[in-house]
């Protein structure tokens, strides 16, 4: 019964709620495996609409060629043509609007060098503005971080510096600020006191109007052993950061740093995942650029990535954590107090490595994407759809019974009076308010039975 709930008992006494997946409301996914035609394995990817038809498309890189993914509206991802990006490096994609209008513009990063991708509006993409940089970036982040509305580029990279007669590398957080004509100035350097790991974070954590920064920092020795850090860089305004405090967020390293408001308070907080320690740490934000200390919560083992969004409908974020040693994906939901409750079990993917959230079957639920990771592994890019079915709820006094239910999408309330498999299901036609973000219908509780379900698709 894919895509449907149900409650289950006689009208006017307390029900039984059944559904029709394993744990009642489990946050549950469909995945859809989309072939780049490579025999080898995706390093990068991102995501946006390349065509401006309302659908999800997606940039994928294998190797040296950039293959642009058209979104079909149903979560699959058609390819529909390729770039090559005459290098022998990994490069890295990300996706702007570079030249200051609405079409979606690629920037891939990559050794020696960070080029535009002038979007056409169609899907189709023409090389654009070059810029020479002296090493390739682990990590590449869009936004405006000197406030002039273009777009800047955002490189985590390592540095090559000159010290005497010798080469040395320094690691430095490296802004290259956007400019009217679709190219870049001058790169604004920040120098770092370790090699972040992981993706960067970035939002207003101050409160002040300027994007700031979070990195993660792994095996920095301490008198009490070896911990894992976030440091966190307070924008300026004007493309150049001060350096925040350093915060503890568990043991050994981070793979990875996620930001949003966990515990509905408007502050954004830090979510890291901790590749060998088997969890994931939240971080509350005060509001003033720093946190508080981490609250653990079970994840896999070797967490790398990480994706969240509210994927249950409850109004709480929910993690999704990726393990690309062990091939698992696991779902993390949240309660608004920083804790994640994991999965029963986990989706499984030969080295999942997690891109983005989005909505790739315009069903206005969040989906996400990812990739096969592994070097030698097909170049495979899957979209993982979202199943989940709101939870019904029942109560009854006074002669009346109201069934009532999170007004998430628009699922359609069914009804029958016996459990036979010949009685049918019926679109409910009774009155049905909403309010507050609840749907519900109240009715007399009359003799006999009648049963309740949501239903988005065909059910049993």
């Amino acid at each position: 019964m894919k895509g449907c709930a149900r409650l289950i008992g006689p009208v006017g006494m307390l029900l039984m709620f059944y559904s029709a997946v394993e744990g009642a409301d489990a946050i549950q996914f469909e995945v859809v495996t989309n072939s780049t035609g490579s025999s080898y394995g995706s390093v990068s990817a991102a995501i946006g609409d390349f065509d401006m038809d309302g659908r999800m498309d997606a940039v994928v890189v294998v190797r040296s060629n950039l293959f642009i993914f058209k979104g079909q509206g149903d979560g699959m991802l058609v390819r529909q043509t390729s770039y090559n990006l005459q290098t022998f490096g990994s490069p890295t994609v990300a996706v702007g609007k570079f030249n200051g209008g609405v079409r979606p513009d690629l920037l891939v990063a990559m050794a020696g060098e960070l080029q535009i991708w002038r979007g056409n509006g169609d899907g189709t993409f023409a090389p654009g503005y070059r810029l020479a940089v002296n090493a390739a970036p682990n990590d590449v982040v869009i936004g405006d971080f000197n406030n002039d509305r273009y777009q800047d580029a955002l490189l985590i990279k390592t540095e090559r510096a000159v010290i005497g007669s010798a080469n040395a590398y320094n690691e430095v957080l490296t802004l290259v600020p956007g400019a009217p004509d679709s190219s870049f100035r001058a790169p604004i350097f920040h120098p770092l006191a370790y090699r972040p790991t992981g993706r960067a974070a970035v939002g207003d954590f101050n409160r002040d109007g300027f994007l700031d920064v979070a990195l993660g920092y792994s095996n920095i020795p301490t008198a009490t052993g070896t911990v894992a850090l976030v440091s966190v860089l307070l924008g300026n305004g004007d493309g150049s950061f001060t350096d925040g405090a350093l915060f503890y967020a568990g043991a050994l390293d981070v793979s990875d740093v996620r930001t949003a408001d966990f515990n509905g308070d408007g502050v954004l907080d830090l979510l890291t995942a901790h590749f060998d320690m088997g969890y994931v740490s939240c971080l509350f934000g005060k509001g003033d650029g720093t946190f508080q200390a981490p609250i653990h919560s079970r994840a896999g083992y070797h967490s790398s990535s990480l994706v969240i969004g509210d994927f249950n409908g409850d109004g709480q974020t929910d993690v999704i954590s990726a393990d690309n040693v062990s091939s698992e994906i696991w779902v993390l939901e949240g309660d608004g107090t920083g804790r994640f409750q994991r999965s029963d079990q986990p989706l499984e993917s030969r080295y999942p490595y997690l891109i983005e959230t989005a909505d790739f079957d315009n069903d206005k639920r969040p989906d996400f994407l990812g990739l096969i990771s592994g070097t030698f592994e097909d170049g495979v890019v899957k979209t993982y759809l979202n199943r989940t079915v709101p939870r019904l709820h029942i109560s009854g006094s006074a002669g009346q019974v109201t069934v009532w239910w999170r007004a998430w999408v628009d699922f359609i309330l069914e009804s029958r009076s016996a459990l036979s498999p010949e009685a049918p299901w019926m679109v409910f036609d009774g009155p049905i308010l909403e309010s507050s973000g609840m749907k519900q219908t109240t009715l007399p509780a009359a003799g006999g039975s009648q049963f309740f379900r949501l239903n988005r698709g065909a059910c049993d």
